[in-house]
């Protein structure tokens, strides 16, 4: 299992974090204040990171 802490700071953390959060309960990976996932399923990883890069990249 891998676990990733969420933190969402600054403007961009308050307008997209709720966002993302929504997205990432809709995969079930939300445990909490973190996102759990197994580690062996690089489907799902992709996913998470895709959400992660969408809202929180460098656009």
């Amino acid at each position: 299992m891998k676990t990733l802490d969420l933190i969402f700071i600054g403007t961009k953390g308050n307008l997209n974090g709720p966002k993302a959060l929504k997205e990432l309960e809709l995969l079930g990976v939300i445990k909490g204040n973190k996102i759990v996932y197994d580690d062996n399923d690089k489907a799902l990883e992709a996913k998470i990171y895709a959400i992660i890069d969408k809202y929180f990249g460098q656009n």
